[in-house]
């Protein structure tokens, strides 16, 4: 009986962070998410990957010939060629996913995605995080986007945690009160 993808997943990640240096921690991150960006832009990847009838030597190279030109370091290398071997590397996404989380309690980091109507300069942004840093009392990088929708203010998604400071939500509170009373 198979494990299903998230267990999977976890046993992937664990296997990664105990052979990760602390220092690699963040570096392994950042090659990862490339290494997912770089699959999902290839859509012909996940049947060359899924066919049985491809021998996994032959995927080992491809893969290797992919990454090349990433030059990562040697413990992801192996780590890409046991996926490969395995048949696991449509688990990528998800290891990577768990990965980031575990990399995160180890270093005592977070990642909050932030939300404005418009881009948040240098400034603003040196600023949210430390004010974060107080708030959750850990280093938090900021995954910031933009969405016009919520017309000014900031939405933040932090630890499953919704803090919303945009006008737009403003107006829906308020709404809602007015709902209530009339």
């Amino acid at each position: 009986m198979e494990l299903n993808q998230g267990k999977l997943a976890q046993r992937y990640a664990t296997a990664l962070i105990q052979l990760a240096k602390k220092n690699m921690l963040k570096p392994y991150i950042r090659q990862l998410r490339s290494i997912c960006d770089l699959f999902a832009k290839q859509a012909d990847l996940d049947r060359f990957f899924s066919n049985p009838l491809i021998p996994v030597e032959k995927k080992q190279d491809l893969v290797h010939d992919i990454l090349a030109p990433m030059e990562l370091d040697d413990i992801l290398t192996h780590f890409m060629d046991i996926l490969v071997l395995n048949g696991r590397i449509a688990l990528l996404d998800k290891i990577l996913f768990v990965f980031t989380k575990m990399s995160q309690d180890i270093l005592q980091t977070a990642t909050a995605i932030v939300y404005s109507a418009y881009p948040l300069d240098a400034q603003t942004q040196k600023n949210l995080k430390k004010h974060l840093f107080t708030v959750f009392n850990r280093d938090i990088e900021l995954d910031c986007k933009t969405d016009p929708a919520i017309i000014g203010g900031l939405k933040i998604n932090l630890d499953n945690q919704v803090i919303d400071y945009s006008i737009k939500g403003e107006l829906e509170r308020i709404r809602e009160v007015l709902k209530q009373e009339g």
